[in-house]
């Protein structure tokens, strides 16, 4: 449990939101009404040993180009005398803190948010301090290679620099050059992307509240779970593929000892044994819902979901109950 006094509002905070606090809503067409806060109960939290996080990931088929595809275009049909305006990220040691969160339910330039406004501007500060020693050697390295100095990020450890096309590989053997890729490359810019997702996700309520954490599901053509954003620690509660077709499984239904589920939660309490698999299963609500079934012959349908690369199992995912058969 956070030390946190209040934490519905997070105004000012640099810290993570509160640890096992239950925070109930009601939303009225998208605005937030009255906001209650309780302590995660007792029976709520598993106690059963967890297992270690493991991951698979492919070994690579070779050395990964720094230099940006359409970069690598321009190099083998241009004239390297020719300048272009390019960005460079190097490898970053600087952990970004957490910034202060704002008022949100106060206008903009309330005395409070001002005062907030001014304590992330001096963590900006901080950071773009413990940067510039290295920029300023960076500098001098695009000196030696024909290339003027731009801009500094400070949020990533990048710049962007024009120069002539000729010195990019030069500056791509680096050891600390992780990156170069064009700053205009001809590509349309995104329109309004950032409103179209808050349109499209109505996430405008979960914003309301004042909340940063909690449990958020997404919907994507494809991630790299083993990525250190997701395992260092580990963010990821359990994965499923919905790409993968349903299939279509008869067997009958039998209690089991419950095993672990994915995010090591103990839910594998059944296990549907067809002829020629014995498979755990899972569903929302299993023991309410699967209980009443165990014994007669179903007709089940549903993906079977291989956990065994993170230390899980294979599971049985359940969609829906098409239909049962008496033996």
């Amino acid at each position: 449990m956070s030390a946190q006094s209040n934490p519905t509002d997070p105004a000012g905070r640099e810290d993570e939101d509160a640890f096992n606090v239950v925070c109930r809503a009601e939303l009225r067409e998208g605005i937030v009404g009255q906001v209650e806060t309780y302590p995660l109960p007792d029976d709520a939290v598993s106690h059963q040993e967890s297992q270690p996080k493991q991951t698979y990931e492919p070994e690579l088929r070779g050395e990964r180009d720094k230099v940006h595809p359409r970069l690598r275009e321009w190099l083998a049909g241009r004239s390297g005398d020719e300048r272009e305006q390019l960005i460079v990220v190097l490898a970053d040691q600087i952990t970004i803190p957490r910034f202060p969160e704002p008022a949100t339910d106060e206008p903009r330039e309330s005395e409070r948010n001002r005062g907030l406004l001014e304590r992330a501007q001096e963590l900006v500060r901080s950071i773009e301090a413990q940067r510039a020693p290295g920029y300023q050697r960076l500098e001098a390295s695009l000196a030696d290679a024909e290339a003027t100095l731009v801009e500094r990020f400070w949020i990533i450890n990048g710049v962007v620099a024009e120069m002539p096309l000729k010195s990019v590989e030069r500056l791509a053997s680096r050891e600390d050059v992780v990156s170069i890729e064009p700053r205009f490359s001809g590509e349309e810019p995104p329109q309004d992307e950032v409103d179209d997702a808050r349109a499209r996700l109505d996430s405008d309520p979960y914003f309301n509240l004042g909340l940063t954490g909690g449990w958020i599901g997404l919907l994507d053509t494809g991630v790299r779970f083993s990525h250190t954003q997701f395992t260092n620690p580990s963010h990821i509660d359990f994965r499923r593929d919905c790409n993968k077709p349903e299939e279509e499984f008869v067997g009958v239904l039998e209690a089991a000892h419950p095993g672990v589920g994915p995010g090591n939660r103990p839910s594998l309490a059944f296990v549907l044994k067809t002829v020629n698999d014995v498979l755990p299963v899972y569903a929302s609500g299993a023991a309410t819902m699967l209980g009443p079934l165990v014994g007669p012959r179903l007709r089940i349908r549903g993906k079977v979901v291989d956990l065994t690369r993170e230390g899980g199992i294979r599971e049985l995912w359940i969609a829906t109950i098409a239909s049962t058969m008496e033996e």
